[in-house]
């Protein structure tokens, strides 16, 4: 690997690991009362996202894989875009398989900035 690439695999470093502490502190804004995020973990290079909830009621937290993803554009509109979502809680998978099939979300403004 030259100079270049490590310096842009820093770059990307940086940018995923500022990017996961302004969506983690988002995403605690949005859950309110449900729980909190404890751990998030942007790939950008590889498109690989894994994060760790805790939900009330829960007596462990709740790992999501996500083994790729796409930042895409539709309709003048930022979305991002799960192929699949490993969730730690079976059940929990079976309603991301059985609603939310496109498994595609708008991407709010205030986050576009650092995804």
């Amino acid at each position: 690997m030259g100079r270049w690439d490590t310096i842009l695999g820093l770059r990307r470093d940086c940018t995923d690991a500022i990017a996961a502490q302004v969506v983690t502190q988002w995403v605690n804004f949005r859950m309110g009362g449900i729980g909190r995020m404890i751990n998030l973990q942007i790939d950008s290079k590889h498109r690989t996202i894994r994060l760790e909830l805790e939900l009330k009621g829960e007596n462990e937290p709740i790992r999501i894989d996500v083994p790729s993803y796409q930042v895409v554009q539709k309709d003048g509109t930022t979305m991002i875009e799960f192929d699949r979502i490993n969730i730690s809680r079976e059940w929990m998978e079976v309603v991301v398989e059985k609603y939310l099939k496109e498994k595609r979300f708008e991407i709010p403004e205030a986050l576009r900035i650092v995804l």
